[in-house]
């Protein structure tokens, strides 16, 4: 079955007095066109390309092209909407006060907005129009390379910045795509489903338009469109969206590409795919102002040791996930030199030429031990550990082996390997059965994972100024709110003799006086770790005074796996851990599968230009086997 791309592709340039005029826009428009038609050739995609370009994207166009255009994607299809011009910000009707806590909307400059009885594309009309689309399964892209105006209102703003002045009039709910007059004014606009925007800055950034050779464009469509024409073979959004932000950042540091996805796989390659399978990696890049760096640093969990600086695998951006574990694939090394709490200066090793303009990816495998291991058996089990010990491809560091205290026994009996948590005598994964290297090798690969989730467990930064109560955490429930550092929830058995699972919904609010970023983690008693709670990159910048509910406001529902209560297991316990800064960092980073392979360090210490706390909530669950 061909598979099918509508896309809308909006540039306006020709803002009319008193807005700014651009000059990029429409060449983003076009270069973007192009891409397309080249992608679908390689790609075998059938593409349909609508542009609206200056006096044609007026407000009524875009909305009409959305519904008539995109909405032809059906199940398995790709829509995507792509715009370059001005955003701004209008104050929101009082209808909708009590969805937007500063009472501003964010908006898309239209040609006609601004003239008289023309009004801005606001976000929940946006929301909306994506919603009417998502109604089938298709696969959304929306691409926006304006500013998002998050605080600033000017007089005289720059050609070369894309931001409008704020609207200053007053605008009635009945100019909106989904009028509050029409529906429930306590219900929220539509959440679109299974959607993924990529984003030129944040909303508090301006989005910058760069001259090459001559011609103009934005700076963040400039490097994108750079990023996937050097990725021939395909890249994922990943990829594409870190490698954009570190070519925009190596010329303004102070514009940061970001990502928001609902419901959808950020390893999915762009414009739809089956999902790549993931290996964790840190970025390499150049930062005009710290010179080549990673894109990690004490929050992730690197420190520098004077004795042993830590050393980083250097790869080629566009090396394979599966290759990255396997020194042969290695074009050179990395020494960190100076941490701070969301990235790490390096010195670069064994590559002839740099320039600024190089990304590589890196694996770091420098973790001092986070848990203590016996291993004990039968010695042809023990042996085959002994030999995977060795292996180079492994972090022989993971684990330190104690033989009188330690939390984790690796026992080799009966031809099987089992990996038991001394505490509670109880197995972490399936046993690993025969003794072969293979088999060796992937307890080695356990102890490290199981070691990196007790690392971020552990993670938190005493010299820290921000105050503990900075961000406050709440878990609310239908009957009360649960703030404690430890939480006990049960399940509750309904009339018809069923279980129900204990639910609960995450707030966090800024107490204090400065903004700050937030990230939330989930560590599961299967070690897997997820950091999927907000939209934006995984976390959240938060405004003195203001709030955010995970995942918009869903419930979270706890549980006991199946599989202990067969076991005879009845609780379970997972970490709910707050990481706060006063920079954004990549959560992701933190991220793993259960028993997935690890490869960040443990201890850290950071350098007093940027600060970083943490809290946490544990969070026991009891499920009553009858």
């Amino acid at each position: 079955m061909t598979r099918h791309l509508y896309a809308l592709l909006v540039g306006i340039d020709a803002y009319d007095d008193p807005l700014t005029p651009l000059k990029g826009c429409v060449n983003d428009t076009n270069a973007f066109a192009a891409y397309l038609q080249d992608w679908s050739t390689r790609c075998g995609v059938q593409v349909h390309t609508q542009l609206l370009q200056n006096q044609d994207a007026i407000r009524q166009a875009i909305i009409d092209a959305f519904r008539s255009h995109l909405g032809q994607a059906k199940a398995g299809d790709t829509a995507l909407f792509y715009y370059a011009g001005h955003g701004s910000q209008e104050d929101t009707p009082e209808e909708f006060w009590h969805l937007e806590p500063d009472r501003l909307d964010e908006t898309l400059v239209c040609w006609d907005s601004r003239l008289p009885g023309g009004w801005d594309l606001a976000d929940k009309e946006l929301s909306r129009l994506i919603a009417e689309i998502a109604v089938h399964p298709v696969h959304i892209s929306i691409i926006l390379d304006c500013c998002h105006a998050g605080s600033g209102t000017r007089d005289e703003i720059p050609s070369m910045v894309r931001r409008a002045f704020k609207d200053a009039r007053s605008r009635p709910g009945i100019s909106f795509i989904d009028p509050p007059q029409t529906r429930d004014v306590t219900d929220a606009p539509p959440v679109p489903r299974q959607h993924i925007l990529l984003a030129a800055c944040c909303d508090f950034e301006e989005a910058k338009e760069y001259c090459k050779d001559g011609e103009f464009h934005g700076i963040f469509s400039f490097f994108l469109l750079e990023s996937l024409k050097q990725s021939a073979d395909g890249i994922t959004y990943r990829d594409l969206i870190k490698r954009t932000k570190d070519r925009v950042q190596s010329y303004f540091p102070d514009q940061s590409p970001r990502w928001e996805a609902t419901d959808i796989d950020i390893d999915q390659p762009f414009l739809g795919g089956e999902t790549v399978k993931r290996s964790p990696y840190f970025t390499v890049s150049y930062h005009p102002e710290f010179g080549w760096i990673i894109d990690g640093g004490a929050i992730h969990g690197i420190s520098v040791q004077d004795s042993q600086p830590p050393q980083l695998t250097l790869f080629p951006f566009d090396c394979p996930p599966e290759q990255l574990m396997s020194q042969t694939n290695s074009i050179g090394m990395a020494e960190v030199r100076t941490v701070l709490p969301h990235v790490s200066q390096v010195h670069l090793q064994g590559i002839e030429t740099l320039t600024p303009d190089l990304t590589f990816k890196a694996i770091a495998r420098f973790a001092p031990a986070a848990i203590a291991v016996c291993f004990k058996g039968e010695p042809a089990g023990l042996d085959q550990i002994r030999q995977a010990i060795q292996d180079p491809e492994l972090d022989k560091h993971a684990f330190v082996e104690e033989q009188y205290a330690p939390e984790f026994h690796v026992e080799a009996h009966r031809n099987q390997y089992s990996i038991l948590r001394v505490k509670d005598q109880r197995l972490v994964s399936p046993p690993i059965q025969d003794y072969t290297p293979e088999s060796a090798i992937q307890v080695m690969q356990q102890l490290e994972q199981i070691s990196r989730w007790t690392a971020i467990a552990r993670r938190a930064n005493p010299d820290s100024r921000i105050p503990p109560d900075a961000i406050r955490l709440e878990l609310h429930q239908e009957n009360g709110i649960l703030s404690s550092a430890q939480i006990h929830l049960q399940y509750q058995q309904m009339q018809n003799g069923k279980w129900k699972q204990p639910a609960f919904q995450i707030k966090l609010t800024n107490t204090s006086e400065e903004t700050l970023y937030c990230a939330l983690l989930n560590l599961s008693d299967c070690y897997a770790v997820t950091a999927r709670f907000f939209e934006e990159a995984g976390g959240v910048w938060l405004r003195p005074g203001e709030e955010a509910w995970a995942k918009g406001r869903k419930w979270f529902y706890s549980k006991v796996d199946k599989d202990l209560l067969k076991q005879g297991i009845s609780q379970s316990t997972d970490i709910l851990k707050l990481i706060v800064s006063t920079a954004w960092f990549d959560v992701t980073l933190l991220e793993q599968d259960q028993l997935g392979t690890p490869f960040l360090p443990i201890r850290s210490r950071c350098l007093p230009e940027e600060d970083w706390a943490t809290q946490q909530v544990t969070v026991i669950t009891t499920h009553p086997i009858t």
